[in-house]
C-alpha cells in the first residue's frame, strides 16, 4: 500500500502542487485553525511539522509567521514540487510509520489528510510514533476525511493511480488518540471541498513515575512489570486519558498483561470516556479476536452498545472482519440491531464495500426473525 501511495502521488506531483499549493489561503475555516495554534505555540515557538506536506502549503504558512517549520513526505515527486514553491523551508522524505526525528524533538504536528492513507488497523501505532517525538505539551493537529469504512480512487488528475483512503468519525479518531495517550483540546466540522473532520490535541505533560511507569509496562506487554507495579499499590483501573489499563492492553492485543490485570480484579465492562467503548469494544475495534475470547471467558459482556447505540458486531462490519462476525453472531449477538442513527451493522458492511459480509449477516438477521 505504501508503494501505491508513493506511486501515485510522485505521477500526480505537478498537478497536485498546481492545485493545491494555495489551498490554506483559499479556505478560511483551515486559516482560522491554523492561527489557533500559531497562537498556543507563540511564546514556547520549536519546530512544527507539516505530515504528508504535498507542495509544502501548510510549512509555508508556518515559516511566514517566523516557526521554524519542516515537512515530511513520501512521494520523491511531491517534495520536488515543495522545494520549488518553498526554498527557503526544510523538506524530507520519509513515512510516518518512522519519522526521522529524535523522542521529543517537535513542538507541534500538523498532518492535513494524511492519515487517510493508513490502514484503520495500523492507525494507533502510527498514533504512538508522533507522540513518540512530540515534546510534552506538543500539539498534534489532524484534518480528516469525515465519513465511515474507506473508498478507493482509480484516478487523480486524469492519470491512473490505485490509493485506498481510511474514512473516520470525529468521535473515533478521538478515541484512537485517547488510546495513544494524547487529550483532546478540541474538534470541528466542516462540509465545504468534501465533509472534513479537524481535531487538536495536546501530548500531556508528565505523569506521576508510577502511573508512567505503569503505562509504559502496559504498552509494551511487560506482564511481570506490570504485576510489580500492581503489587505496589496501583490500581487495576488507574487511567490514562480515559482509558484504563485493560483498554490498552486489550487494544494491543497484550495477552500476558490482560491475564495479569484480570486476577487483580480489573473492571471487564468499565467504558471509556468519549465514545463509552469497554475493553471488548475497544478489542474488536482494533481486530483483536484472541483478547476478545479472553474478555468475554473472564465476563465481558458482548451485548453492550457505546454511547452511540453501536454494537461489537457494527465495529466488525466496518472493518470487514467476518471472523470476528461469526463469533459474535454465536454470543447471540443481534445481527438486525440498530445504532441510535437506525443503521445495522449490514449497511455498515455493505457502505464499507464487504458485500459477502453484509450478506452474510442479511442472512443471520432473517433467520433470528423467526
Amino acid at each position: 500500500m505504501m508503494g501505491d501511495i508513493e506511486k501515485g502521488y510522485d505521477l500526480t506531483s505537478v498537478e497536485q502542487a498546481k492545485n493545491t499549493i494555495d489551498s490554506v489561503k483559499d479556505n478560511p475555516a483551515e486559516q482560522q485553525i491554523l492561527e489557533l495554534l500559531a497562537a498556543k505555540l507563540a511564546k514556547s515557538k520549536g519546530i512544527i511539522c507539516d505530515l504528508g506536506c504535498g507542495p509544502g502549503q501548510v510549512a509555508r504558512y508556518f515559516h511566514d509567521r517566523g516557526f521554524e517549520a519542516v515537512g515530511i513526505d513520501l512521494s520523491a515527486g511531491m517534495l520536488k514540487q515543495a522545494r520549488k514553491f518553498n526554498p527557503g523551508i526544510r523538506f524530507l522524505k520519509g513515512s510516518m510509520r518512522k519519522l526521522p526525528f529524535k523522542d521529543g524533538e517537535l513542538a507541534a504536528i500538523v498532518g492535513f489528510l494524511s492519515l487517510c492513507h493508513i490502514p484503520r488497523w495500523e492507525v494507533p501505532s502510527v498514533l504512538t510514533e508522533l507522540r513518540r517525538v512530540l515534546r510534552p505539551s506538543g500539539f498534534l493537529l489532524l484534518a480528516f476525511h469525515l465519513g465511515r469504512g474507506t473508498f478507493s480512487k482509480i484516478e487523480s488528475w486524469g492519470k491512473p493511480v490505485s490509493l485506498q483512503t481510511t474514512l473516520f468519525e470525529s468521535l473515533e479518531l478521538q478515541d484512537l488518540l485517547r488510546a495513544a495517550g494524547y487529550r483532546i483540546e478540541g474538534s470541528t466540522e466542516q462540509l465545504m471541498n468534501g465533509p472534513r473532520g479537524y481535531i487538536l490535541a495536546i501530548k500531556p505533560g508528565q505523569e506521576s513515575d508510577l502511573v508512567h511507569s505503569l503505562r509504559q509496562a502496559v504498552l509494551t506487554g511487560s506482564a511481570k512489570s506490570v504485576e510489580t507495579l500492581l503489587d505496589k499499590g496501583l490500581s487495576p483501573d488507574t487511567t490514562f486519558n480515559g482509558f484504563t489499563s485493560l483498554h490498552f492492553a486489550a487494544g494491543d492485543g497484550r495477552r500476558d498483561v490482560i491475564n495479569v490485570l484480570l486476577r487483580a480484579g480489573a473492571k471487564v465492562d468499565i467504558p471509556c470516556e468519549g465514545g463509552g467503548g469497554t475493553p471488548l469494544y475497544i478489542a474488536i475495534q482494533m481486530g483483536q479476536l484472541t483478547s476478545a475470547r479472553l474478555l468475554v471467558e473472564a465476563g465481558a459482556n458482548p451485548t453492550l452498545t457505546d454511547n452511540f447505540g453501536n454494537t461489537l458486531l457494527h465495529l466488525a462490519s466496518q472493518n470487514g472482519r467476518s471472523d470476528i462476525a461469526k463469533w459474535l453472531l454465536k454470543l447471540r449477538v443481534d445481527p438486525r440491531s440498530k445504532n441510535k442513527q437506525e443503521e445495522t451493522p449490514e449497511l455498515w458492511a455493505s457502505r464499507a464495500g464487504f458485500h459477502a459480509l453484509a450478506s452474510m449477516l442479511k442472512s443471520a438477521g432473517e433467520k433470528r426473525a423467526f
